[in-house]
């Protein structure tokens, strides 16, 4: 019984720590407008944590700041130059899309041992693009306190 309360707190430990990153860079989003910061802040909190519902919640915030911020024109520019550095390397445009994953999916999803670093990391680079290109609207992201608007 002492064992699992010990887990029970360092649960609640992780989920206080994952909120209190999410309230600074929502802070940094909204309060001080410093989109810059709550980007990095954002991205840092996916990266630690990215099966919590902040982590959804950032990346939605992280659409928003994009769709304000990067012109649709910039956006698909930005599409063909990728698509063109990956053809100038011989990269096969014949490869079959890779489907969206859910969280549980993505360890299945993941690049196989064999493609290099830097190309697995173009190809994460220009999914982002693609998925952000394709959003329909700007989405607003509930913070965890219920409020939300710029």
């Amino acid at each position: 019984m002492e064992r699992l309360r010990d887990t029970d707190m360092r649960n609640d430990n992780v989920v206080t720590a994952v909120g209190q990153q999410y309230a600074a860079a929502h802070a940094s989003h909204y309060g001080s407008k410093d989109l810059r910061e709550a980007l990095t802040l954002y991205k840092a909190l996916m990266a630690a944590h990215p099966d919590t519902r902040e982590a959804g919640y950032s990346r939605s915030q992280i659409q928003n700041i994009v769709k304000v911020v990067v012109s649709d024109q910039t956006l698909s520019d930005a599409h063909v130059d990728l698509a063109t550095a990956h053809l100038a390397r011989g990269d096969r445009p014949d490869v079959r899309p890779v489907p969206v994953a859910s969280p549980g999916q993505r360890a299945a999803l993941a690049p196989s041992s064999s493609r290099s670093a830097r190309q697995a990391g173009a190809l994460r680079g220009l999914m982002l693009l693609l998925c952000l290109s394709l959003l329909p609207a700007v989405a607003t992201a509930q913070a965890a306190d219920g409020w939300s608007g710029w």
